[in-house]
């Protein structure tokens, strides 16, 4: 922008400020002549014209401007559209309305028509009408004209969409999609985000559902045309009409076409087309028997009044070989003493025309025993008896519901019971033949160790006598030696799961020690079981022999009374002459990590020391019998040999 605009545009300023429009106008339309090319003096000239209340000037300007500054659009309608939200005048709305539409910005325009008030769209409805009639009149107008009455028409739908006039606007819209279709590509989307905006609207789900059948849409139409129909049940005879039409025109119609159809029908209440549609569709392809099931369940209620959608539904389950929507509907119109023979009357007709399943020839059995008939009651039980044999107790119960009705009945419950007696299990009395248990009824424990455990006549008895030692754990496989059997499961607990598999209890597994720790243990846990005044134990002496000696821990308290039972077994016992720090041999089983006491060795290979290294120190002497604690001498550097034991 030059300097002459620039100051033409600031004396504009100053004439709109004094109220002087058409001298402010003039200075513009001057300024234009010189400087054509300067989209602000075309915007300014519009705010000139509709401040002096020149509405119709104002859109001359804005008009030029966009045609001459087609870059400058944003900028323009931006400007446009804050004059209208400020102003409200109904010649502006109108323009930028058309303007939006003849760009086919359908969006756009709604949001135009969102910022006015009631009154000034009632008011644009009104002229756009007026309008409309005088295009009508002179139809023949050529393609121009044509095309401004599209532009009317689409005003008018969008006007009466912005009133919430539903019904008036998709008519005006279905009506361009119809005369035009190739309007279809601008309306398309446009139906797709009023489907958003208006979730519940049946009118708008119908319109958006016949865009779609113009793009050839089948599937995607007839779903939301159907969703249509049943929010808003009035449009169902326009919407039937309308795929009747689109049904002619294939030989061979899609299936989402013929369920639309029916579904139409069913929402109408014209259950006897539907019927006969469905039926058509059953006799041409059984395979379409679930489809049919599926679209029937909304409509077979307890509230409907014709059986005529019952009985083809159940047609249908036979046909899927379903039987339980068969009962169901049967048991349904079985409570119902108007329905009750008609029932029994189209089982009958069913059990002529194909045979039927068991549980089904049940329930004919059954009523036929209700009715009275004897007869045919014990024909129909006899068939569902040969088709399933394991229903042979449910047979007996209808029967002996009814055979104080008649001795015929009386008598086939007999023959039935003791046939059924005849062919039962011994010792049973139900007909089956497994034994049903819950879920961890029963829990296996192996028999404990200490049940098992046998003295052997040949087995020398244990030597040591002052441990406490438990007995060898038994083979967990070993047999059992009261029945002979082998125990496969071992001695551990075991439970039976849900499945039938036995699981075993993990027990935690205890950290191995080294022998010399078990010893001390060993030592420990004797002496606390058996604290007394005197506690006995028995060594070896100089020949050998055991020799049991009294201790007396009056005097001592515990700790020194403890390190003297594990001096002892520090000791071992071990042969006179033996150096405490000589090379130790490790028996066999000690290495191995066997108890001592389940070797050959016997008594010597558990009363050797099993030290890992030589301990430098002197053991202390040891006298026999004696009430106080043997005192052990300070360690020296070099080793003592050990004096013999008195």
């Amino acid at each position: 922008m030059n300097n002459k605009v620039t100051t033409a545009l600031e004396k504009v300023l100053q004439d709109k400020a004094k109220g002087n429009y058409h001298k402010a106008l003039k200075r513009i339309n001057e300024t234009l002549e010189k400087h054509p090319n300067e989209v602000e003096l075309y915007l300014e000239g519009a705010d000139v014209c509709l401040e002096g209340g020149e509405s119709l000037q104002a859109t001359q300007f804005l008009k030029k401007a966009l045609s001459k500054f087609a870059g400058e659009k944003e900028k323009i309608d931006a400007f446009a559209r804050e004059k209208l939200k400020s102003l409200g005048d109904p010649v502006l709305a109108k323009f930028l309305l058309d303007q939006a539409i003849k760009r086919r910005d359908l969006d756009w325009a709604s949001d135009v028509l969102d910022d006015l008030q009631d009154r000034t769209i009632r008011e644009l409805l009104q002229r756009t009408r007026i309008k409309n009639r005088t295009l009508s009149s002179a139809a023949r107008g050529g393609h121009a004209l044509i095309s401004e009455m599209i532009v009317n028409v689409m005003s008018d739908a969008l006007l009466c969409l912005r009133l919430g006039r539903m019904k008036e606007s998709m008519r005006a819209f279905l009506e361009i999609l119809d005369d035009k279709p190739v309007e279809n590509e601008v309306l398309e989307p446009f139906f797709s985000g009023l489907e958003k905006k208006h979730p519940k609207a049946g009118r708008i789900r119908y319109a958006y559902a016949c865009s779609l059948i113009y793009a050839q849409q089948y599937d995607k139409a007839m779903s939301r045309l159907t969703l249509g129909v049943k929010l808003e049940p009035k449009i169902a005879e326009e919407a039937l009409e309308r795929v009747r039409e689109l049904t002619k025109q294939f030989e061979t119609p899609p299936e989402s076409l013929r369920n639309a159809l029916v579904e139409i029908l069913l929402s109408k209440g014209d259950v006897l087309r539907a019927a006969d549609l469905l039926r058509e569709d059953l006799a041409e392809d059984p395979d379409k028997a679930r489809r049919i099931l599926e679209l029937m369940q909304p409509h077979v209620t307890e509230e409907a009044e014709s059986l005529v959608l019952h009985y083809l539904y159940m047609d249908a389950a036979l046909i899927a070989e379903q039987t339980k929507r068969v009962l169901e509907i049967l048991r349904r119109l079985r409570q119902s003493d108007d329905h009750r023979d008609d029932v029994y009357q189209w089982l009958e007709k069913k059990s002529s025309e194909q045979f039927l399943p068991a549980n089904v020839m049940l329930f004919h059995g059954e009523m036929a025993a209700e009715s009275g008939d004897a007869d045919r009651t014990i024909e129909i039980l006899k068939a569902a008896l040969t088709a399933s044999p394991g229903d042979a107790l449910t047979v007996l119960a209808i029967v002996e519901k009814h055979k104080s009705d008649d001795p015929k009945l009386a008598d086939f419950f007999d023959e039935q019971s003791e046939q059924q007696k005849t062919n039962a299990p011994a010792g049973r009395n139900d007909g089956s033949d497994f034994e049903h248990f819950e879920n961890k009824e029963f829990k296996f424990n192996a028999a404990s160790s200490s049940e098992l455990e046998i003295e052997k006549e040949d087995e020398a008895p244990a030597t040591r006598t002052g441990s406490g030692k438990p007995a060898a754990k038994p083979d967990d496989h070993a047999p059992n030696p009261f029945t002979g059997e082998q125990n496969i499961l071992g001695d551990e607990e075991y439970t039976v799961n849900e499945v039938g598999e036995v699981d075993e209890v993990e027990e935690p597994v205890a950290e191995s020690k080294s022998p010399l720790e078990i010893g001390l243990e060993r030592a420990a846990h004797d002496a606390v079981e058996s604290r007394s005044a005197d506690i006995l134990w028995e060594e070896e002496d100089a020949n050998g022999d055991l020799e049991t000696t009294a201790t007396t821990t009056e005097e001592n308290d515990d700790d020194s009374w403890l390190e003297l039972q594990s001096d002892k077994v520090m000791r071992g016992g071990g042969e006179a002459g033996t150096s405490a720090d000589a090379d130790v041999e490790v028996p066999e089983a000690i290495a191995e990590g066997k108890d001592p006491e389940a070797s050959d060795e016997g008594t010597e290979a558990r009363n050797e020391p099993i030290d890992e290294e030589p301990i430098d120190e002197e053991p202390a002497e040891e006298e026999p019998a004696v009430e106080e604690p043997a005192v052990e001498e300070p360690a020296v550097e070099e080793p003592v040999d050990e004096e013999p034991a008195v």
